[in-house]
């Protein structure tokens, strides 16, 4: 046999015998990995977390195809997000994908000292981990859970979704980084500093759609007073500061600290605001020449009030400050006649509510045509009458904050308590003629805050909120004129009880009687008068003698009347009734006490001697009879309440539009 011939027969009978004696080898079995051992342990942690379910099912799957060696991981946990239904959702883990969510070795990002972390995964991924405004980013994807839970030698972090690739993270071009410094307010020789770092100040980034402004991020300074904001926008982007009153921002001009020398007034912007602003002395607040032409005038207030503009790249400081701080020189509302001028344009502004309000509810009862139900798009007044009476509210509660302050002179206070007892009751006729119109709105009670910044406060809240204003008043005539606004809101309410009480308390005074032939108003003052004597004009729809008195004994009477005989008090109600139609000269009423009778008595009256004085709306909701009177001009039940101006949707992001608007 030739010798390559017995070497290949020898090969194969070697390898036969190996063969054989390989079927009886006992099996290996590989242990598992410190890798797997650990992963096991934070799987065991991870079943008693239910909101994180998916992820912790798809990780248990891939145990045994894990083999790595580090016994020491950082495990990035996903939550479950909303559209999954079932635990059994692991369709979204790819082995790659769950890989990446475990890192090499364990790192408590709670104690980052650095602003960014580059770590590895257990595949050799890229991961980065940013610290920004305070909070923590895995690839841009910010973790949800504030503090690590531990397993094992590793610890497990819950992240908001899944983390993505390094090279799938959304770069941006552009970076605004603010500066936040709070202005010493008790600035003094002694105390010299300018201002502090703030910590915690807010910044809300808006993009503007028209003339809409939409929230996009909020983030929070650091303990350096440093918020930064990563973007890509190049135009149209806003933003504003706030930290509980304070604000960047006083009357429309930008802050920009606080002056601590003669010297540095002397050498700054000229003021020319034609405000008390322009007494400048060390410790006022410091304005930004915002077009810098060396003068301090209404040319540098923001454009867009309340909203700064966002530069692509910017590097900004901005100083805040209580909006009242520097509002009140020595020279400014500091005399009785200044007190008594401010007094006068405050009646001005309110008689021009008054007469908007009188108008609003003509146009929508005796005008159904022209106001456009069911959307109400063409009751131009609506704006106006919700602007006015803001415009009101804020003035009042700005002279009320000067006056009740600690340092204004006692003499001036005693004068303005006087002045201002009318103006409680204009204040409290504006609040509960708002919310009969539009139901919820803003509560302002401070001077220096709007309604577009402010959520709608339940109008029982208000109405508490009037009940304390009364306490302000010293007149019994302002005493009164409350009481009434108050009967007639529990009146529209149906809360018949307190609206009895109320009016009861008001005829029960004696103060007050009728004055025959229903003609109250060719007086300033008689003794119809509760609260009143104000000249809207010669327009005919409205007008009804020289003078409008918003709140007169009449309409107490018939709130009394209605409540009386929804309370069962027939007898009562008809009285009342009776007593108005005998002041008219209507001696043949009669004297059958029936409800449908005394209602339609009560109806008619309200009708008739109360026209025109802003009641036939709020009328038409309180009987239910708004379809019944207006359902064919289109009215619909969500009428019953006027749609909130568009200009305060689109400007305050907390408004929400009334139902069906």
């Amino acid at each position: 046999m030739p010798r390559k011939i017995k070497l290949l027969y020898a090969a194969v009978i070697l390898f036969m015998f190996m063969m054989a004696c390989s079927d009886n080898d006992p099996e290996i079995i590989n242990e598992p990995s410190e890798g797997q051992k650990e992963v096991k342990k934070i799987v065991t942690e991870l079943e008693k977390n239910k909101d994180v379910s998916s992820f912790t099912k798809a990780l248990k799957n891939i145990v045994p195809d894990l083999n790595f060696e580090e016994n020491q991981i950082t495990v990035l946990a996903v939550k479950n997000q909303s559209a999954e239904k079932s635990t059994d959702n692991t369709s979204n883990y790819t082995p790659e994908t769950l890989k990446r969510h475990i890192v090499k070795g364990v790192h408590d990002f709670t104690q980052m000292s650095k602003d960014t972390l580059v770590l590895k995964s257990i595949s050799n991924e890229t991961i980065y981990a940013t610290k920004l405004n305070g909070e923590i980013f895995i690839n841009n994807v910010p973790l949800a859970s504030t503090s690590p839970t531990k397993a094992g030698n590793s610890i497990i972090y819950v992240v908001n979704k899944t983390v993505p690739e390094a090279k799938d993270i959304l770069v941006t071009k552009f970076k605004i980084t603010l500066t936040v410094h709070e202005c010493n307010e008790e600035w003094s020789a002694d105390n010299n500093t300018e201002s502090y770092l703030s910590e915690g100040a807010t910044i809300i980034f808006y993009k503007k759609d028209k003339n809409k402004f939409i929230i996009i991020k909020s983030i929070h300074t650091d303990k350096n007073g440093v918020g930064i904001y990563n973007h890509n926008y190049t135009d149209q982007l806003y933003y504003q500061i706030r930290k509980g009153d304070k604000s960047p921002i006083l009357g429309g001009y930008i802050i920009n600290g606080i002056f601590k020398s003669q010297e540095e007034i002397d050498l700054y912007p000229e003021y020319r605001t034609e405000s008390e602003l322009d007494v400048v002395k060390p410790g006022s607040i410091k304005l930004l020449d915002l077009n810098s032409d060396g003068f301090i005038n209404k040319n540098d207030k923001l454009e867009t009030e309340g909203y700064f503009p966002v530069e692509p790249d910017a590097n900004e400081t901005r100083y805040i400050i209580e909006t009242g701080s520097d509002l009140k020189p020595d020279n400014a509302i500091y005399s009785i006649e200044m007190l008594k001028k401010i007094s006068d344009n405050l009646s001005e502004t309110f008689t021009s509510y008054l007469k908007l309000s009188y108008i609003v509810d003509y146009h929508l009862v005796n005008k159904p045509n022209d106001v456009g139900y069911p959307r109400l798009d063409r009751l131009h007044e609506n704006s106006q009458i919700w602007a006015k009476g803001y415009l009101y509210i804020h003035r009042l509660l700005s002279v009320t904050q000067l006056t009740e302050s600690n340092d204004y002179p006692k003499y001036l206070r005693e004068e303005w308590d006087k002045l201002a007892n009318k103006h409680w009751v204009e204040y409290s006729y504006i609040y509960s003629s708002l919310i009969n119109l539009y139901g919820d709105i803003p509560l302002i009670t401070n001077p220096y805050d709007t309604s577009i910044h402010l959520p709608r406060t339940p109008k029982a809240n208000i109405i508490k909120h009037i009940q304390d204003i009364s306490r302000k008043v010293s007149s019994p005539d302002a005493s009164n004129g409350i009481k009434a606004l108050l009967a007639r809101y529990y009146l529209k309410e149906k809360n018949y009880a307190k609206a009895n009480i109320l009016s009861k308390e008001i005829i029960n005074s004696g103060v007050y009687r009728l004055i025959s032939n229903n003609a109250p108003f060719d007086t300033q003052k008689n003794e119809e008068v509760i609260f009143g004597g104000y000249i809207l004009g010669s327009d005919v729809t409205i007008s009804k003698g020289k003078f409008a008195h918003p709140v007169r004994y009449k309409e107490v009477l018939l709130t009394m009347a209605e409540s009386s005989l929804a309370l069962g008090n027939e007898g009562e109600a008809y009285e009342i009734v009776s007593t108005i139609n005998k002041s008219n000269g209507n001696t043949k009423y009669g004297t059958t006490k029936i409800y449908e009778s005394i209602t339609r008595g009560i109806r008619n009256i309200w009708n008739t001697d109360m026209k025109n004085e802003g009641f036939a709306y709020t009328n038409l909701n309180r009987w239910d009879m708004l379809i019944e009177t207006l359902g064919k001009y289109e009215a619909k039940p969500f009428n019953h309440l006027l749609p909130i101006p568009m200009q305060e949707i689109y400007a305050n992001p907390q408004m929400v539009q009334n139902p069906g608007y």
